[in-house]
């Protein structure tokens, strides 16, 4: 149960501060976008372009890794010029791998940011990276990702009993 639990936890991405990025040295920051960055479909908005800009002002830059289409997560790339890829096929890290580690990015210096356990954070946990989870934005989700939601549930239940 351990490949699924996340170094931190958060509520919502702008509690990763610009502050706790520093002292965490945290240089890149490795994000899905849906339930995580956005509900599902939704667009960037002033929230995301402020904190982005508030986190890049510190030296922290944000790479979208996302398992949906380019055509999905163009309108962040081109709202902050940020660097995306589309159809990683999470929890499989090959592509990230290929497209990001083998290019430079320190993974100690890195943060994998998600909002599911299954996909996210078992990805990251895999390129050897800090992870943390946010609770899932929006109203909507696929079928497929409601139903990961409830063996989430049974997971973090473990992790209490462990306590």
């Amino acid at each position: 149960m351990e490949k699924w639990k996340p170094t931190y936890t958060f509520t919502h991405y702008t509690d990763i501060t610009p502050a706790w990025c520093t002292e965490q040295k945290i240089k890149f920051i490795l994000s899905d976008l849906d339930g995580t960055l956005a509900g599902w479909n939704e667009g960037p908005d002033e929230t995301f372009i402020n904190w982005y800009r508030s986190i890049e002002a510190v030296g922290v830059g944000l790479i979208i890794v996302s398992n949906n289409h380019q055509a999905r997560i163009q309108p962040f790339t081109d709202a902050c010029s940020l660097v995306g890829y589309a159809k990683c096929n999470k929890p499989s890290h090959k592509k990230i791998e290929r497209e990001v580690i083998q290019r430079g990015l320190n993974t100690e210096t890195a943060l994998f940011l998600g909002d599911q356990l299954f996909t996210d954070v078992w990805c990251g946990q895999k390129l050897g990276m800090r992870t943390a989870t946010v609770e899932p934005l929006g109203d909507y989700e696929p079928l497929r990702t409601s139903c990961k939601r409830w063996l989430e549930k049974v997971v973090k239940k473990t992790w209490r009993n462990e306590a």
